[in-house]
């Protein structure tokens, strides 16, 4: 049995619309794709905190866990960065950031207090920018 012309016109439109159909799911399955993997993540030492900018207490909790009192603060800047962590010692402080903007951009900021070269306090806060 041979396909008449109009059958094989109808086919042939059918496989363009499914064509034409096709091609925003697959061009949203991409973006989506390169959005999750350009996102980025926390530095390791907070990769488990929950991304809460509301409430401080876990990530100044993780940063006192991390560098309790008495750590030397040579050994908190190094290990700041070595997880990405831009450093100023002067300041005492430390910021790290991740995500591309689609959907957010995140920072995580810690700062710290020291005395003859150990740590006294420190202090982290995490905050997020999202369209």
């Amino acid at each position: 049995m041979t396909a008449t012309g109009d059958e094989r016109l109808r086919r042939t439109l059918l496989m363009i619309l499914l064509a034409v159909l096709a091609l925003p799911v697959i061009a949203f399955a991409a973006l989506w794709i390169w959005v999750a993997s350009t996102q980025g993540k926390p530095p390791a030492m907070f990769a488990d905190v929950p991304q809460d900018f509301t409430d401080d207490q876990l990530w100044v909790a993780r940063m006192n866990v991390t560098f309790p009192t008495g750590t030397p603060e040579a050994v908190l800047v190094q290990r700041l960065r070595s997880e990405g962590f831009e450093v100023d010692p002067l300041s005492r402080e430390g910021r790290y950031e991740w995500g591309n903007g689609i959907p957010c951009n995140h920072t995580v900021e810690v700062g710290w207090s020291a005395d003859s070269g150990r740590i006294t306090a420190g202090r982290a806060r995490y905050m997020n920018a999202c369209w």
